[in-house]
């Protein structure tokens, strides 16, 4: 009885803390905060209080990116004594706070439900309920559900007489008001529950589940001499955790008796957890008073077959309890010592998974796609409001279009080790400003041996970025070489993303689109070179575009150019006090333009010196979208854009938007254009 007397003081000490430290806040069924990101609503179990989940959301914060979940504990301590089914006031309050915590985070992102212990049963009961509030079904703001070391099967633990001594210990020190079945007798097995204690039932479809224990094995040593074989094994199997058993932990899909479960996605996890005898004792002699005083017959259990066989059949017994004392001083135990890190085992593998399950609930959730269109630098060629700049060392070659632009006069330039997939150039100098990041709001300078001539978005840009609905960010491939996918030959690298161990990509395969655009929801396939892909939600999806510049017009000469700010289907015109100027605009000479080496007619792109012609016309607006270097008046072949270019001296036009109709005004190599003398003239069929 000693050993037993013993065994029970330790597990009080460990299993609910010392009363001085025991106090319950008031039940909150809204949320009082304000929510960034994902809602994480933890729930305590058994006996305990909101304090007793502080651990778990640290070791969340710890291992998922900051400032894209929010942490909510979620307190029912005052009735943690009760069996939390449907005659109780817990569900229906958590049902409330779920909601509430959807609602406060904007809708944006659906709940993630981290319970401990009974906890997760307080929160099955819940996800069948409405919002008292509004009538917003759980179901529609919950997409996960992670339990830790709860007793879907119950505890051989629960209806005895420890138990009852637990709940009377804590009734002791805290005011609880129970408002139905003490939890201590429903916590049992099943076949061991007395009438009354409502089955948890099976949450909504659409709600994962991913249930994580553990099963601590204590290994027979002596001294350090290696493992002492007594009987048919020299290792002691605990029940799981020493509380809940590993089967219990992961039996929802059967725990409720001839029912099927709804088609659901659920993980199960067992962390084994190995120790000798030697470690325990040494923990047990450095650990609190009075567990030194158990020391000298803790061997004597280890050796005694008769509580093997009590372990074996499930049968509580004071060899048992002792058994699961000597439990609670591995991180694998149901609670833990470190009551500063309470709620849940510290074994650093548990904390891993718990916020694997996280990320993977966040994943599931079908919220539509946002596009946001970045705009750093205005159609004048600088940066727009609150953007910094800072000097690239690498000189860039720009002759192509964005692929993430949704304006023209965005290129992607060369080498691919720049990382300036989206360029615009700056005024007046052979220099572009490159976006690295859509994530920051920093833009890199490069030097530009060919920057000033103009190039046209594509009719289907890809995202330079894109935010996944599990906090991970991946950027647009860039060049660079890449490994496949031995599994698809077909299948090559699109983005490369920030988490998770080694290469992380977005794989796209030929013949398919990269991204999934069909359904408002996009979706994209993620994995690394040598793993299974997963599909994921894409949140947010960043191209690039460019601001519009404050409405300022050109310098005026003599007030013979026309007011306001010009304009020209995405090109650029810089102009002078004296009315001169350069620009690269797409140019149309005689015989339809330019031909390329299959003598197809082409746009010819070049640089053009010009002079405005004299006159006005007030209702001749729009706004720059950007400004280009010169080149020099010589017009040089480009082999990019074709060959036959038109000889120096050759009318050609440049073309602007008028609000009425189509107005060019003519270069300074000719009076007369392909579509009329006339510059404020309707121009019918010029392009």
């Amino acid at each position: 009885m000693k050993a037993l007397a013993t065994a029970v003081a330790v597990l009080l000490l460990l299993f609910v803390g010392p009363t001085a430290e025991t106090a319950h806040a008031a039940e909150s069924c809204t949320v009082q905060t304000d929510v960034v990101g994902t809602p994480v609503v933890l729930v305590h179990g058994w006996t305990s209080d909101s304090d007793g989940m502080i651990g778990t959301a640290n070791g969340l914060d710890q291992r998922l990116p900051r400032g894209q979940y929010t942490y909510l504990r979620f307190d029912w301590g005052p009735s943690a004594t009760t069996w939390p089914d449907s005659s109780s006031r817990t569900p229906q309050c958590l049902a409330d706070y779920i909601v509430s915590a959807w609602r406060k985070g904007g809708q944006r992102q659906k709940v993630v439900v981290v319970a401990h212990s009974m906890g997760g049963i307080a929160s099955r009961f819940a996800s069948t309920l409405s919002s008292t509030v509004d009538g917003t079904p759980v179901s529609d703001a919950m997409s996960g559900l992670v339990t830790l070391s709860t007793p879907h099967l119950g505890s051989p633990w629960g209806n005895t007489g420890f138990a009852t001594f637990v709940e009377r210990w804590v009734k002791r020190a805290v005011p609880v008001q129970p408002d139905g079945m003490p939890a201590r007798e429903c916590l049992a097995a099943p076949g061991f529950q007395p009438k009354g204690c409502e089955v948890p039932p099976y949450m909504p479809p659409g709600i994962t589940i991913d249930e994580i224990g553990t099963q601590i094995t204590i290994r027979r040593t002596l001294f350090g001499l290696g493992p002492i074989k007594l009987g048919p094994s020299a290792e002691i199997s605990a029940w799981g955790d020493g509380i809940v058993p590993a089967d219990s932990a992961s039996g929802y899909l059967t725990s409720v008796p001839g029912t099927k479960p709804p088609r659901v996605k659920a993980t199960l996890n067992t962390v084994p957890c190995t120790y000798d005898t030697d470690y325990l004792m040494a923990q047990v002699v450095g650990g609190r008073s009075p567990l030194g005083l158990a020391t000298a017959t803790f061997g004597n259990v280890l050796l005694d077959s008769a509580a093997l066989d009590d372990l074996a059949a499930g049968r509580p017994s004071a060899a048992t309890l002792e058994i699961a004392a000597y439990t609670a001083f591995t991180p694998c135990f149901h609670t833990e010592i470190d009551h500063a890190t309470s709620g849940m085992p510290v074994e650093p593998r548990v904390l891993d998974l718990a916020a694997d399950a996280v990320r993977n609930a966040r994943a599931t959730t079908s919220v539509p796609t946002s596009r946001v269109n970045i705009k750093p630098v205005d159609s004048t060629g600088r940066a727009a409001a609150g953007w910094k700049i800072t000097d690239g060392a690498l000189t860039v070659d720009c002759g192509y279009p964005s692929p993430a632009a949704v304006n023209n006069a965005i290129h992607v330039c060369a080498p691919a080790a720049a990382g300036a997939d989206a360029c615009w150039s700056e005024p007046g100098q052979r220099s572009v400003l490159c976006l690295p990041s859509p994530w920051e709001r920093t833009l890199t300078r490069f030097p530009a041996t060919k920057a000033n001539f103009e190039v046209e978005a594509g009719p289907n840009p890809s995202p330079l970025g894109l935010e996944l609905v599990d906090g991970s960010h991946c950027r647009l491939r860039n060049g660079g070489s890449w490994s496949g996918r031995s599994d698809d030959p077909n299948a090559y690298g699109t983005y490369s993303c920030d988490n998770g161990p080694g290469f992380v990509a977005l794989w796209g395969t030929k013949g398919q689109p990269d991204i999934d655009t069909s359904k408002a929801a996009w979706t994209v396939r993620k994995g690394s070179a040598d793993g299974p892909l997963s599909t994921i939600g894409v949140q947010t999806a960043y191209y690039v575009a460019t601001a519009t510049a404050p409405n300022t017009p050109p310098a005026q000469a003599a007030g013979s150019y026309p007011a306001g700010t010009w304009s020209g289907r995405g090109r650029t015109l810089q102009l002078g006090s004296d009315g001169t100027g350069t620009a690269m605009y797409l140019i149309h000479g005689p015989a339809g333009g330019c031909t390329n080496e299959s003598a197809s007619p082409q746009p010819c792109y070049y640089n053009v010196q010009f002079k405005l012609n004299g006159g006005s016309d007030p209702e001749f607006t729009g706004s720059v979208t950007n400004t280009w270097f010169s080149e020099g008046s010589v017009m040089t072949h480009s082999s990019d854009y074709g060959i036959n270019l038109p000889s120096p001296g050759t009318a050609m036009s440049i073309r602007f938007d008028h609000p009425k109709d189509v107005a060019y005004y003519q270069d300074s190599h000719g009076t007369t254009d392909a579509c009329g003398p006339n510059p404020t003239a309707p121009r019918q069929g010029c392009s």
